[in-house]
């Protein structure tokens, strides 16, 4: 509910209750001070007749002239506010008292209220429901000649009181209307320009830019009212700021999409001659492949005819040896030629790959047979480790495969001088595992990054050294990809290379 009251009700509430609660506290401090003042002064004025009366009564008390005492007695109780009057002999006797039957006047026993005020020697005060008793011991000297009480009625200072306090609540309920008149009115001269303030901010939000906020005083409200005209008008040159930068904005989106669509029209005109190009050089390279094996099958028959003196052929040892080169460089021809003709139908996505049984152990032994002159030539430990627990059959494209670890181990014993190279087949799972390490050179971590791209090896250097076209890893990366596997390697410069090959074992055929 206070949530929902508007600002001038609050101020004037909380005003109003701040100022009723300081009022009420006000009030009762007064009243409380009246009543101890009041109290005080009746105190006083009974103190002043108890000793009034002790100083008139000493001689009479000590003679014990109790027609004196009971003369003085009805003079004193003859004021509004006296009601008793009593006077005691130096024993405690009752010999005057202005009210009680006369029985209890010289009784031979002491009175116990007369032995209590000798026997305290001073001025005592008791207060009671109706009135206040003062009693004191009369001395001549240092001698007790008696005792005098008196006790004076407390009407009147609750009358005092009660006028004393009804003064007071009406002047604080007149404080408590003036004040809250007065809240109201601050109130409202504080909310009724922020009102209007309000709503002028209300009009401009909703789109109208020509208002402005009455300024009527120099106070905090006329200073909040003059910033909000300030904020008004850079909101208002800032809008038309935006709106100019909007339209600038616009066009030159306009130019700028304009310029992407020719760029991307020029672009995919590029990409589709470059395409066209591709396709062109794959298909050139797969029927120049398809032409150099030709002629080179050819080479190789004819050498392995003359060598095997067929026909009546006759050469002597030097022509031999030209003719072992001859076949050595062919073979080294027909490698190249068919990791063109590889590459090329992959490309040109003529790769078909097939699902037939296979043994891992047969082809790793293949492997081996195929590779061991090469590691048996360069002096290198050459180990073939196929895991027992692989299938005895698998299913998949044993070409490709072949392809993939003949590459492999090529390179691992082409790049490694001294030490060993070695084959792992594993089993993970429904994948195989094909681990290829040695010993070698290693491959830089600058080179990792495009060791699998085309006709890259790590530096020019170990090209003219160790020959071939870079082809092999860029064959491995696109078979093992072809076959849903993955390829990755992990190398340290002058400890070597490892290669692990990932492939699933029943492989669905699939068409690139």
């Amino acid at each position: 509910m206070w949530k929902n009251w508007n600002l001038s009700s609050k101020i004037a509430v909380t005003v109003s209750v701040l100022i009723f609660i300081t009022v009420i506290a006000l009030t009762t401090v007064s009243s409380f001070n009246q009543q101890l003042t009041l109290r005080e002064d009746l105190e006083n004025q009974a103190t002043l007749l108890v000793e009034t009366l002790s100083v008139a009564s000493d001689n009479n008390l000590f003679s014990l002239d109790v027609a004196s005492l009971t003369t003085i007695a009805e003079q004193v109780d003859a004021s509004n506010d006296v009601t008793l009057v009593k006077f005691y002999d130096q024993t405690g006797r009752l010999i005057v008292s202005t009210i009680g039957s006369d029985d209890a006047l010289f009784s031979f026993e002491p009175n116990e209220r007369g032995v209590d005020i000798i026997n305290e020697r001073n001025l005592a005060l008791e207060w009671g429901d109706n009135a206040l008793n003062a009693a004191q011991p009369v001395l001549i000297g240092q001698q007790v000649v008696g005792a005098v009480e008196l006790s004076l009625s407390t009407a009147t200072i609750r009358e005092q009181f009660v006028q004393a306090q009804l003064t007071a609540t009406i002047a604080a309920l007149l404080a408590t209307i003036i004040s809250i008149a007065v809240a109201i009115l601050l109130s409202r001269s504080i909310t009724t320009p922020l009102r209007k303030l309000s709503v002028v901010a209300e009009q401009f939000s909703s789109g109208n830019r020509d208002l402005k906020a009455d300024i009527t005083s120099n106070d905090e409200v006329g200073s909040l009212a003059k910033t909000f005209n300030t904020m008004i008008a850079e909101v208002n040159d800032r809008q038309v700021a935006l709106e100019n930068l909007n339209q600038s904005l616009e066009k030159r989106v306009a130019e700028r999409t304009a310029e992407l669509e020719q760029a991307r029209d020029e672009a995919l005109a590029a990409q589709r001659i470059a395409n066209e190009n591709s396709r062109l050089k794959s298909e050139f390279l797969s029927t120049m492949s398809h032409e150099l094996r030709t002629p080179m099958n050819a080479i190789e028959g004819f050498v392995g005819i003359i060598l095997s003196r067929m026909g009546g052929a006759d050469f002597n040892e030097k022509t031999e040896s030209y003719l072992h080169k001859v076949r050595s460089n062919s073979r080294r021809l027909l490698g190249l030629i068919n990791d063109f003709l590889d590459l090329s139908r992959i490309e040109s996505g003529r790769l078909e790959l097939v699902n037939q049984p296979m043994s891992p152990e047969s082809m790793a032994t293949q492997w081996r047979s195929t590779l061991i002159s090469l590691a048996d030539n360069k002096g290198l430990d050459f180990t073939v480790d196929v895991d027992p627990n692989l299938p005895t059959t698998i299913h998949g494209d044993e070409e490709a495969l072949s392809k993939v670890a003949i590459n492999l181990l090529g390179n691992a014993i082409k790049f490694t001088s001294e030490g060993s190279v070695s084959l792992q087949l594993k089993q993970d799972g429904d994948q195989m595992d094909m681990i290829v390490s040695d010993t070698g050179m290693g491959i830089p971590p600058h080179a990792r990054e495009f060791i699998f791209d085309e006709f890259r090896q790590v530096d020019q250097s170990s090209r003219r050294e160790h020959g071939g076209t870079g082809l092999g890893l860029a064959i491995v990366s696109k078979l093992v990809r072809a076959m849903n596997g993955t390829v990755s390697l992990e190398s340290e410069v002058g400890e070597g290379t490892t290669f692990h090959v990932r492939v699933p074992m029943n492989l669905e055929a699939v068409v690139l």
